[in-house]
């Protein structure tokens, strides 16, 4: 079962972000993976070698479309701590085929509960 994919056209990859439950009685909310292909309607997608790039309710869950903003790569995460959508986290990303690394963007991370 998958949830709140999200695709991003990025150094001439598509990038597939999504939650994955792998196990039984997991939730959906605690693990983000991450694909890429370089043809957007490939049925060969690779698994980032990094997968699951994240495993933290408190960011692995998608919150909308990724996008670039003074030159940096924005993912918006949900913070499911509480419960879904609490809050809303917005993390700078660095990718690459080998590579993931996330940094908060601002002096203080972005969280705003609902």
């Amino acid at each position: 079962k998958t949830a709140d994919s999200t695709i991003y056209f990025h150094n001439n990859k598509y990038w597939l972000f999504t939650n994955i439950i792998e196990n039984d009685g997991a939730s959906i909310h605690d693990e983000l993976f991450l694909f890429h292909s370089d043809k957007l309607e490939s049925k060969d997608w690779t698994p980032h070698v990094m997968n699951p790039i994240i495993s933290d309710v408190r960011r692995a869950r998608p919150a909308g479309n990724i996008f670039v903003y003074n030159g940096k790569l924005i993912r918006p995460s949900q913070d499911c701590s509480k419960r879904y959508g609490y809050g809303i986290r917005l993390k700078m990303v660095f990718l690459t085929p080998k590579f993931v690394c996330y940094g908060t963007y601002g002096n203080k991370g972005h969280s705003t509960p609902t």
